[in-house]
Parts: C-alpha cells; sequence; structure tokens
C-alpha cells in the first residue's frame, strides 16, 4: 500500500512564519537610525517566538535587500536607507519651490498614508508638477515653518486628521491648503477637506460577512483611531437584527492581538471555543496582514476556519496569503480631488468637504462558515 503524506500545508505554514518575521524585523528596523545595532539573533528568537532557521532566514533576506550590514565579529547594523523603488524620489527643498510644486505632509504609517503619497507621486509627475515630500513626527510638526516670498509653492497637501493644526496654520500664513483625512471631533479645523466615508465602509465590510452566512462576526481594531468603521459595523448589526438575523458581535482589541502575536496558541484557543467568531472585519490591511500571519501560526486556516476582511486596499492587502478582501477607500480618488482642489482658478472655500465613498473588494480571505 502507497503511503503518502501532504506537506502543502506545512510549508505554507513555514512560509507565512517566515514572511511575519520578515515583516516583524522591517517595522524594527524602521523605528531605527542607521548604523544603529539590531539585537542578536538569540534574542530575536525569544521576542519573535521563532525557530533560529526562520529568525537567520529573515536576517539575510533583509541583508541581501540592503536593509542591513553584517559585519563579522562585531554585530548586525541598520544600514543607510535606500530610496523605495515605489516611493517618490528625494523632495527638492522648500527654497526652490515655486508655483508649479506640491509639498505633501504626512506621518509615515507603513499603510494607508504610505499608499497615498506614492498615488501623489504619480499624479503629479502625470501633470508635470514637482513635489516636495516631508514626513514629520510630533516634534518637527511643531516646528515646521511656512514658506514666503519666492519660495511659496503651489499649495500644501497634508494626510493625517491629527496634523489638522499645521494644516490650519499654513492655511493661516496665506497658502493653500487641503487636508487628506476625515477630522476628529475633538480637533476641528476650518481647511478644505477631503476623506473617505469610514462609517460606511465599516459597514460594507460587516454587512458582506452577514450576507455571505455569518452569524458570529468580531471586530478586531484600535478603537480611539477609527471609531467611525466600528460604528459602520455595530450598524450592520443592528440592520441585521432588526430583519430577524440572530448576529453575535465581540470585539479583539489591540492588546488581545498583541497577546496572540507573543503566543500564537492563545488565538487558537479563542477561535476553537464554541461560540468564537467566525468572520473578522479588521480596521485597516496591515492590521489585517499581521493578523493573517498570527493565524497561521497558530494553525488557524483562513478562510475555511476564520473569515477576514481588512480595509483600505493597499498594495500589502494583494501580496499576502490568501489575498485579503477588503474596503477600497478609493486613495486615486482622494488623491486626484485633493489635486484639483490644490490647482484650480479659485481656490477652494475654506469649509469645502468632500467625501470619498468605498467599496468592496472581494479576494480570497473570506468564504461562507463551515456548516
Amino acid at each position: 500500500m502507497a503511503v503518502t503524506t501532504s506537506t502543502g500545508p506545512r510549508r505554507a505554514a513555514k512560509r507565512a512564519e517566515a514572511d511575519w518575521v520578515v515583516r516583524k524585523l522591517t517595522d524594527l528596523i524602521a523605528g531605527m537610525e542607521p548604523g544603529e545595532r539590531i539585537p542578536k539573533h538569540t534574542e530575536l528568537m525569544d521576542q519573535f517566538q521563532a525557530s533560529e532557521r526562520v529568525v537567520l532566514h529573515a536576517l539575510s533576506l533583509l541583508n541581501d535587500e540592503g536593509k542591513i550590514i553584517r559585519r563579522n565579529g562585531k554585530g548586525t547594523f541598520v544600514a543607510e536607507r535606500k530610496q523605495d523603488e515605489n516611493s517618490p524620489p528625494p523632495g527638492i527643498s522648500l527654497t526652490a519651490a515655486d508655483s508649479r510644486t506640491i509639498v505633501a505632509i504626512a506621518k509615515p504609517d507603513h499603510s494607508f498614508f504610505d499608499q497615498c503619497m506614492k498615488t501623489l507621486f504619480r499624479h503629479v509627475e502625470s501633470e508635470s508638477l514637482q513635489l516636495v515630500c516631508r514626513l514629520v513626527g510630533p516634534r518637527t510638526a511643531e516646528e515646521f515653518e511656512s514658506p514666503s516670498g519666492s519660495a511659496r509653492p503651489l499649495g500644501f497637501i497634508v494626510f493625517r486628521h491629527d496634523l489638522a493644526p499645521l494644516a490650519a496654520q499654513l492655511q493661516a500664513d496665506g497658502n493653500r491648503v487641503v487636508l487628506v483625512g476625515a477630522q476628529s471631533e475633538e480637533m476641528p479645523t476650518d481647511v478644505p477637506t477631503v476623506f473617505g466615508d469610514h462609517e460606511t465602509g465599516g459597514e460594507l465590510a460587516t454587512k458582506y460577512l452577514i450576507d455571505i452566512g455569518h452569524r458570529r462576526i468580531a471586530y478586531s481594531g484600535d478603537i480611539p483611531r477609527q471609531q467611525s468603521r466600528k460604528r459602520g459595523h455595530e450598524l450592520a448589526i443592528a440592520k441585521a437584527r432588526k430583519a430577524g438575523l440572530v448576529i453575535t458581535s465581540s470585539f479583539i482589541d489591540t492588546a488581545m492581538r498583541d497577546e496572540w502575536e507573543r503566543d500564537p496558541k492563545l488565538a487558537a484557543q479563542f477561535l476553537r471555543m464554541p461560540g468564537a467568531p467566525t468572520g473578522i472585519t479588521v480596521w485597516n490591511d496591515h492590521e489585517a496582514a499581521k493578523l493573517l500571519a498570527i493565524l497561521t501560526r497558530a494553525g488557524i486556516r483562513v478562510p475555511e476556519e476564520v473569515s477576514l476582511i481588512g480595509y483600505d486596499n493597499v498594495s500589502e492587502s494583494n501580496r499576502v496569503y490568501p489575498a485579503l478582501t477588503t474596503i477600497d477607500a478609493g486613495i486615486p480618488q482622494l488623491i486626484r480631488v485633493a489635486v484639483d482642489m490644490l490647482t484650480g482658478a479659485v481656490p477652494p472655500q475654506r469649509s469645502r468637504s468632500v467625501m470619498v465613498l468605498p467599496t468592496l473588494v472581494v479576494r480570497d480571505s473570506t468564504a461562507p462558515p463551515a456548516a
């Protein structure tokens, strides 16, 4: 009798674990300075709960990509930053800015706003404009000085609602400014704004899971940052219950997700309990990709055991396996409207706001629940 073995799932799990460690290492070095020493691989094994082979493989990949440098007898260090092939080239100085220059200001987030910056670069290039990209932190945002005189650019696109005070100051200094990102109730500002309809997007995600048969659904996210998406999730459940469906809802916060990351067995225990959610909506694609890696390490099959849906439709969502079902936030439309506001013959009214509606993108990470 012939005996066969199936190594496919095992290989997929190992590949997912290696990809997860690469992402964790990439996030780690992104917060370090060039030349700073990276922890020893044995320390990384403990930190990521990964095997020596996986950690060494991940370090080798990053070394080949030029993101880290290994020095015999001294250790491994963060390499000098290299320009991402999909990222805008280094911006010109503001002293060289003119009426054909758009200045983009953002905080890096490894997800939505990074994708916005890349899309903006391509759009500006097609319009034969110049682009200056400034990445800021809390301190540099406070110290940012508005250009004056001949250095005044065509206008500023400021990404993220928490930079609304900076956008307001730039506008008060006489510049054209557009804020991309919904303003929060705590930080209202009288600046032209382009934003996505996050509540509708959150509702779309949860409604889709309900429509394909899920009745136990969890929301995973950082509520203070994306309260509107959570409201959309709750609205979809409320409508389903009103229609007579029995829906249970639960919440996976970042603390729980971090515990799962440290010990994936906890994720398996939670998701295999009676009454556990069969579908999870996650507040963005970057976090959904992280959760997907955790579930793979925990032996939870997506979508066979749990369906997963992200938000934003950034490039990462279609690179993971299985590819993420997601909500397309309409980044190209957001950028096009923002640039049109800045390049119009008449400056946009300060009170003007434009909402871009989201759409659903169905991929492989969702399926009807198992019977």
